[in-house]
């Protein structure tokens, strides 16, 4: 009862051979599983190999094992779970639209970081932009604008823009 309300975790670690181990943790919440790889590991390889060949399970073990630990890489940066989660998102929608590429992938932990930092970069780029657009506006309206009703219809305007 208590391990079914409570999420928890488990560390793991398979061996392969000698020189091949995989480590990860189980994070256990409401009866599901969600595997958290701890560094990059043959099997991640191999799973890029399948998803090369368009496997959707292979996709699915690879989105699962990193969606946690990027969703948090990415709210470091936001501050919005909405966009960390639609960042992750882009992140493994352009893996898969790339998929053919992906048997050519030696490193896949830093090559799929690349990626989700990339995608961060880019949206914090675009914030700054649009947050500096919207200042620019703003001034231009309040210079504009003398008469107390146009002040309203503009300030209206800059509500309306910036929904």
């Amino acid at each position: 009862m208590l391990f079914g309300e409570i999420p928890y975790i488990c560390f793991h670690s398979i061996c392969l051979s000698y020189q091949n181990c995989i480590n990860f943790f189980t994070l256990t919440t409401a009866g599901i599983n969600y595997h958290l790889l701890t560094a990059t590991s043959d099997i991640e390889k191999e799973w890029l190999r399948e998803i090369a060949a368009g496997d959707k399970n292979a996709f699915r073990k690879l989105f699962d094992a990193y969606r946690i630990q990027l969703f948090n890489f990415v709210y470091e940066f936001t501050h919005s779970s909405v966009d960390a989660e639609e960042i992750v998102q882009e992140t493994f929608l352009k893996i898969w639209e790339n998929r053919e590429a992906m048997d050519r992938v030696e490193m896949p932990r830093p090559f799929i970081y690349t990626i989700v930092r990339n995608h961060t970069y880019n949206y914090l780029k675009k914030l700054a932009r649009s947050e500096q657009l919207m200042r620019e506006v703003w001034a231009n309206m309040n210079h504009i604008v003398n008469d107390a009703e146009q002040l309203l219809l503009a300030k209206e305007s800059l509500a309306l823009i910036s929904e």
